[in-house]
């Protein structure tokens, strides 16, 4: 009687969204969908695509663009809300979101700032922003003072825009939120109620990063080589940005930091 009463309310056009499913099948989804995605950016990147991206801007938006197409495609094939994705018009304009990136994203910035005005204890070095290949602006005739402008607004854009609003939609707007929902929020830390949904997003998000390096397409099994410490640091920047995103209720805060941080690491790990 319950699954013909559900049939029933989908035929009468609620949507499909309205109807409890299971957390299984929840998992299910998301991990389709996360295959899905890192098989065809993989294989980008064996094609002439992949390798002229890299040439003419030296870094991989495409891959960050696909990571909106792919959960906003699904959420609009199953006629899912934008508040799914943490993308509501009142989740982008909650106070609180808006106070936290704010102080977060000085935060972040002043810290930035400093490591880079001190010099290292290694040989004296100076934190300093990771910047594309110069390649990209000898091929357009720019001068090397040009180059660098352009690379550092590039890296700029790259980081804070693509990375950080592409991976937050990703990872803790879909991922997470899809799980949140299927399987509820029964912890707690600091009074923020969370589940499983946080936990496997900042698995996945950790290990999405450890292995960034590996194409099955191209590499053999044996050459498989995994980034552990990046696995590690970055899953726990997921964890940490996915509790701001249980917190919050959206993924402006999340992604506004995710940008910030982003800048921070690319110049400290590379």
């Amino acid at each position: 009687m319950k699954n013909a009463a559900e049939s029933t309310r989908i035929a009468a056009g609620l949507k499909v969204s309205d109807v409890r499913d299971s957390g299984a099948l929840a998992l299910a989804e998301v991990m389709a969908l996360f295959s899905a995605f890192l098989l065809f950016i993989k294989y980008l990147e064996t094609t002439w695509f992949g390798t002229v991206q890299l040439y003419l801007v030296g870094w991989d938006y495409f891959a960050h663009l696909m990571m909106l197409a792919f959960p906003l495609a699904l959420t609009a094939l199953m006629r899912r809300p934008l508040s799914d994705l943490g993308l509501g018009r009142a989740q982008l304009c909650d106070p609180e979101a808006r106070r936290i990136s704010r102080v977060a994203a000085a935060e972040l910035t002043a810290i930035w700032i400093l490591f880079s005005l001190v010099p290292h204890l290694y040989e004296g070095k100076r934190l300093a922003l990771l910047l594309p290949p110069f390649h990209f602006g000898e091929r357009l005739g720019l001068t090397r003072h040009d180059t660098n402008l352009i690379g550092w607004l590039d890296t700029v854009v790259f980081t804070v825009v693509f990375c950080g609003v592409g991976e937050e939609v990703l990872f803790r707007g879909y991922i997470q939120g899809r799980l949140n929902r299927a399987l509820g929020r029964p912890f707690k830390i600091a009074g923020v109620g969370f589940g499983w949904g946080l936990i496997i997003a900042s698995l996945i998000f950790g290990l999405g990063h450890g292995f960034a390096y590996y194409n099955p397409f191209v590499d053999r099994l044996r050459d498989f080589c995994p980034n552990i410490g990046e696995a590690l640091v970055t899953g726990l920047e997921g964890f940490i940005l996915g509790l701001i995103y249980e917190r919050t209720g959206g993924i402006m805060a999340p992604a506004v930091i995710h940008g910030v941080i982003g800048l921070f690491f690319s110049a400290m790990i590379f």
